[in-house]
């Protein structure tokens, strides 16, 4: 098997500490405060686009200034303390917290003086609506059961595809039903039937768009009755698919956590293949 060089002590712990908070209480309270601490700066983000409320957005430059740093910071700390350069990169999450610090490199000159804070510029609309999200995605890294959900997307991949393509054609079946039997004043298109169609199925009913000729109705009320008949069927496929995930949601958080801290020390599938015959003697596979 391939030796790997060993991290030094203060590399090794600081990134237990930021990847495991069970390795020490430190590192407990770390991962209980990290997430709270995001929350309040989304919400400091957010007040700022409110109209209503007495906020002074470049007054709060200095503050989400530091909040950019911060997370630039522990983004810096957790590549030079992975060990390995590859999972570090393949890592989405590590991905998501480098985003998370760009928009530092657009805070800054903002509150240097190099364009205006207060106008609504592309800046500006990045700032105040790209970077929430950002900061939010970043509390993935600490809630472990978003990977179930993954796990369900996965699983019922094949089944969503047949019910995605029998949607495109109830959409487009009904639509053109509408379209021939609607006058053009009021269904001026078929992607406007499409439209009339969808906020139907998905039970949504806005009402800015409405059938005038009695047939347009009846075509309307087969509609809600084909979408109640439909919306029957990926509802139980997806219940009953989190259900069996959801009752072997240890085994599957154990694994992947397994897997992901293989991954970050640098060992492939290849490598588990030759420990397991280096540790098993009488080549027996016990």
């Amino acid at each position: 098997m391939m030796q790997r060089v060993q991290p030094s002590d203060w590399v090794q712990k600081t990134w237990t500490f930021l990847e495991d908070p069970e390795s020490s209480r430190a590192a407990l309270w770390y991962s209980r405060i990290w997430a709270p601490f995001i929350a309040v700066t989304v919400a400091i983000a957010l007040l700022q686009t409110v109209d209503n409320v007495d906020v002074d957005t470049v007054a709060l430059q200095p503050v989400e200034l530091c909040f950019d740093l911060i997370f630039m910071l522990e983004a810096i700390i957790r590549y030079c303390v992975c060990p390995s350069t590859v999972a570090f990169a393949r890592n989405p999450l590590n991905f998501i917290d480098v985003l998370a610090a760009l928009p530092l490199l657009v805070r800054a000159p903002c509150l240097w003086g190099a364009f205006a804070c207060e106008q609504e510029t592309w800046a500006n609309l990045v700032l105040f609506n790209v970077s929430p999200t950002l900061r939010l995605l970043k509390t993935l890294r600490h809630f472990q059961q978003f990977h179930l959900f993954l796990k369900l997307l996965k699983e019922t991949r094949e089944a969503l595809s047949v019910l995605i393509f029998t949607l495109c054609i109830i959409v487009l079946a009904f639509s053109s039903l509408i379209f021939i039997v609607e006058p053009r004043d009021n269904i001026a298109s078929l992607p406007k039937a499409m439209y009339l169609v969808i906020v139907t199925i998905s039970t949504v009913g806005y009402g800015d768009v409405t059938p005038q000729s009695n047939t347009g109705s009846v075509v309307i009320a087969a509609t809600i009755v084909c979408s109640v008949l439909y919306m029957a069927m990926p509802i139980g496929i997806i219940g009953n698919a989190f259900t069996q995930i959801w009752t072997d949601r240890d085994r599957i958080l154990m694994t992947l956590r397994t897997r992901d801290r293989l991954a970050q020390w640098g060992y492939t599938a290849k490598d588990m293949q030759m420990l397991f015959r280096h540790f098993d003697a009488n080549k027996n596979g016990e």
